[in-house]
């Protein structure tokens, strides 16, 4: 949109009349430049919107003229009318691959800027996966007591079978290391 010389001096215009219009030396500097960024952006918007309405027009335009010119053709097989047919069916053409380039060249952008970062989705299936593969309790061997294991965001729990946890898991691990040291 920038590459055209109209539109570009349009913005230029548009940014020295602000410029010349609000830099009268009561204004700080920074709040001058962020309020001009802010009307160059709202001026590049208005420009963007007004050139999608005018495309949107000419292929409206063309439609309704193509449907014409077929009618016209179909009633009267004339090889002039024809050959109109063909060039506004050309013009609609070159109207829509336009509108197919600016699709890919978003499309290339986004999947540029995402590169080999995991997007949310993505994030999202690991997460899951991930969280499928815990294993959420453990029974002890040597004891009658289930302890369920950290998963990410809940709390740990522990079940006990009518005796303390505390001294259970001391006795378990004094009796491990009175084995280890025989």
């Amino acid at each position: 949109m920038l590459t055209d010389t109209h539109i570009k001096q349009e913005v230029q215009s548009a940014t020295s009349d602000y410029f010349v219009l609000n830099d009268n030396g009561a204004v700080f500097p920074s709040v001058l430049w962020d309020a001009g960024k802010a009307t160059v952006r709202g001026k590049i918007i208005s420009i963007g919107s007004r050139l999608k309405k005018q495309r949107l027009i000419k292929q409206l335009e063309l439609e309704t003229e193509i449907k014409r010119l077929e009618r016209e053709h179909k009633q009267s097989r004339k090889e002039e009318v024809l050959k109109k047919l063909k060039e506004a069916r050309l013009k609609l053409d070159e109207a829509l691959t336009y509108k197919a380039e600016g699709a890919f060249r978003f499309t290339d952008r986004k999947y540029y800027e995402m590169g080999n970062k995991a997007s949310r989705l993505l994030a999202f299936q690991f997460r899951k996966a991930q969280a499928s593969r815990i294993i959420p309790r453990i029974r002890h061997p040597d004891i009658n007591q289930i302890e369920t294991c950290d998963v990410p965001g809940k709390e740990t729990r522990t079940q006990n079978a009518g005796y303390n946890q505390q001294s259970l898991f001391t006795k378990s691990i004094n009796r491990k290391s009175v084995r280890s040291v025989r």
